[in-house]
């Protein structure tokens, strides 16, 4: 298996005073958002993640992936070749 990043964006309305505060409400809201699927979410691969310098701001080696990583292997061992399968 190999790392991979992928972008979602998802799409919602928020009743909100401004763009300013409809930003604000859903970040306070994306729990809710996320529960009421489907919302219209779009989904794209973002390539293999070949290095911890790769990932977003603010990401590093410490993160434990999503998927099949049964060995709980954080990224930053996977990177390292740890990870075998």
């Amino acid at each position: 298996m190999k790392p991979y990043l992928v972008r979602a964006e998802i799409y919602a309305v928020v009743m909100a005073e401004d763009e300013s505060d409809a930003v604000d409400m859903s970040f306070l809201d994306v729990s809710d958002i996320l529960a009421d699927m489907p919302v219209t979410m779009e989904w794209q691969s973002m390539g293999e993640v070949k290095s911890a310098e790769g990932l977003p701001q603010g990401w590093d080696g410490m993160c434990l992936p999503y998927g099949r990583n049964e060995a709980q292997l954080r990224l930053g061992e996977i990177l390292e070749g740890k990870d075998h399968d």
